[in-house]
Protein backbone atom coordinates (compact mmCIF):
# COMPACT_ATOMS: atom_id res chain seq x y z
CA UNK A 1 0.00 0.00 0.00
CA UNK A 2 1.25 3.21 -0.60
CA UNK A 3 1.24 6.31 1.44
CA UNK A 4 1.72 9.19 -0.91
CA UNK A 5 -0.58 12.26 -0.57
CA UNK A 6 -1.28 12.98 -3.79
CA UNK A 7 -2.84 11.30 -6.96
CA UNK A 8 -1.24 10.92 -10.03
CA UNK A 9 -0.40 14.06 -11.81
CA UNK A 10 -2.37 13.44 -14.71
CA UNK A 11 -3.55 17.38 -15.51
CA UNK A 12 -1.67 19.20 -18.15
CA UNK A 13 -0.57 22.73 -18.10
CA UNK A 14 2.43 24.73 -19.16
CA UNK A 15 4.38 27.77 -17.63
CA UNK A 16 5.67 30.69 -18.59
CA UNK A 17 7.20 33.88 -17.85
CA UNK A 18 6.51 37.12 -19.20
CA UNK A 19 8.34 39.93 -20.06
CA UNK A 20 9.13 43.58 -22.34
CA UNK A 21 11.48 43.90 -24.55
CA UNK A 22 11.66 46.88 -26.96
CA UNK A 23 8.41 48.01 -26.69
CA UNK A 24 7.08 44.16 -27.74
CA UNK A 25 5.91 41.91 -24.64
CA UNK A 26 7.17 38.50 -24.95
CA UNK A 27 5.92 35.43 -23.48
CA UNK A 28 8.28 32.69 -22.78
CA UNK A 29 7.43 29.36 -22.05
CA UNK A 30 9.51 27.47 -19.82
CA UNK A 31 9.92 24.29 -21.64
CA UNK A 32 10.29 22.82 -25.63
CA UNK A 33 7.64 23.68 -28.37
CA UNK A 34 4.68 21.15 -27.93
CA UNK A 35 5.32 19.93 -24.86
CA UNK A 36 3.13 20.19 -21.39
CA UNK A 37 4.07 19.55 -18.02
CA UNK A 38 1.83 16.80 -16.13
CA UNK A 39 0.61 18.26 -12.33
CA UNK A 40 -1.55 17.57 -10.10
CA UNK A 41 -4.32 20.49 -9.19
CA UNK A 42 -7.03 20.85 -6.93
CA UNK A 43 -8.96 23.82 -6.13
CA UNK A 44 -8.67 25.35 -2.33
CA UNK A 45 -11.42 25.77 -0.46
CA UNK A 46 -12.45 28.74 1.05
CA UNK A 47 -12.25 26.96 4.24
CA UNK A 48 -8.41 26.29 4.11
CA UNK A 49 -7.88 30.45 3.69
CA UNK A 50 -8.54 33.58 4.34
CA UNK A 51 -8.58 35.11 1.16
CA UNK A 52 -10.62 38.28 1.26
CA UNK A 53 -12.99 36.37 3.82
CA UNK A 54 -14.48 34.82 0.91
CA UNK A 55 -17.61 32.32 1.74
CA UNK A 56 -17.50 30.44 -1.33
CA UNK A 57 -14.96 28.06 -3.24
CA UNK A 58 -12.12 30.98 -4.61
CA UNK A 59 -10.06 31.21 -7.99
CA UNK A 60 -7.05 29.70 -6.42
CA UNK A 61 -5.70 26.45 -7.59
CA UNK A 62 -2.94 24.27 -6.00
CA UNK A 63 -0.41 22.40 -8.17
CA UNK A 64 2.28 19.96 -7.44
CA UNK A 65 4.75 19.27 -9.91
CA UNK A 66 7.74 17.41 -10.27
CA UNK A 67 11.00 19.44 -8.90
CA UNK A 68 11.60 22.55 -11.06
CA UNK A 69 13.00 25.85 -10.61
CA UNK A 70 9.77 27.56 -10.16
CA UNK A 71 9.51 31.46 -9.56
CA UNK A 72 6.77 33.30 -7.79
CA UNK A 73 4.85 35.52 -10.47
CA UNK A 74 5.63 33.11 -13.43
CA UNK A 75 2.14 32.29 -15.01
CA UNK A 76 0.41 28.61 -15.40
CA UNK A 77 -1.81 28.00 -18.53
CA UNK A 78 -4.23 24.98 -17.18
CA UNK A 79 -5.08 23.00 -20.05
CA UNK A 80 -8.07 21.07 -18.60
CA UNK A 81 -10.20 24.34 -17.82
CA UNK A 82 -8.15 26.95 -20.43
CA UNK A 83 -7.54 29.63 -17.94
CA UNK A 84 -4.52 31.23 -16.67
CA UNK A 85 -2.88 31.59 -12.99
CA UNK A 86 -0.36 33.58 -11.92
CA UNK A 87 2.11 31.00 -9.31
CA UNK A 88 2.53 32.45 -5.65
CA UNK A 89 5.32 31.56 -3.65
CA UNK A 90 6.03 28.05 -3.79
CA UNK A 91 6.95 25.31 -1.49
CA UNK A 92 10.00 23.74 -1.95
CA UNK A 93 10.35 22.14 1.45
CA UNK A 94 7.81 19.54 1.77
CA UNK A 95 8.38 16.59 -0.60
CA UNK A 96 12.49 16.12 0.30
CA UNK A 97 13.38 17.85 -3.30
CA UNK A 98 11.46 15.28 -5.38
CA UNK A 99 8.53 17.46 -6.19
CA UNK A 100 7.37 21.15 -5.63
CA UNK A 101 3.59 22.32 -4.80
CA UNK A 102 2.54 25.77 -5.38
CA UNK A 103 -0.76 27.88 -5.23
CA UNK A 104 -1.96 30.09 -8.25
CA UNK A 105 -4.51 32.54 -8.55
CA UNK A 106 -6.61 33.28 -11.36
CA UNK A 107 -5.61 36.77 -13.62
CA UNK A 108 -6.94 37.91 -17.23
CA UNK A 109 -4.27 36.39 -19.92
CA UNK A 110 -2.77 39.01 -21.81
CA UNK A 111 -1.69 39.53 -25.39
CA UNK A 112 1.54 38.86 -26.50
CA UNK A 113 3.54 40.23 -29.25
CA UNK A 114 5.98 37.49 -29.36
CA UNK A 115 6.24 33.72 -28.42
CA UNK A 116 9.49 32.05 -27.44
CA UNK A 117 10.26 28.63 -25.71
CA UNK A 118 13.25 27.27 -23.49
CA UNK A 119 14.66 23.78 -22.68
CA UNK A 120 13.02 22.41 -19.87
CA UNK A 121 13.46 23.94 -16.70
CA UNK A 122 15.20 21.65 -14.04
Amino acid sequence: MSFYKYPVKDKHIRIYTEQELNGEAIKTYKHPEGTTICAYARQVRASEGNYDNSIQNSSIVEFVVNKRNIQQDMFVEFLEDGKTYQIGPPDCFLFYNTEIKFQAKEVTPKTYDAIEYEDWLK
